[in-house]
């Protein structure tokens, strides 16, 4: 019988939250900044104020240009594998 994989597979996601966690857990690693960034709410803030929503999403390009790429050859491995598997 066929088992529905896909149900069993994860793939990095990019969300709001998680690009902010990225945001301010870097900003917060930033030398220099340690009086500056005290916690992980106020980090957000000031990044909110000083830079406005553009800020949150600092990072994205990259983001998006280290993860896609990866998920498209899990994604390219896991079809073979299961058409290999079906015709086997």
């Amino acid at each position: 019988t066929h088992t529905n994989m896909h149900a069993q597979t994860q793939t990095p996601s990019v969300t709001p939250s998680r690009l902010f966690t990225e945001v301010a857990r870097t900003r917060m690693r930033q030398t220099g900044f340690g009086d500056k960034y005290k916690s992980f709410f106020n980090t957000l803030r000031i990044v909110y104020l000083e830079e406005g929503v553009r800020g949150l999403y600092g990072g994205l390009g990259t983001h998006l240009f280290r993860t896609v790429p990866n998920s498209a050859v899990m994604f390219a491995t896991y079809e073979l594998v299961c058409h290999v598997a079906r015709n086997w």
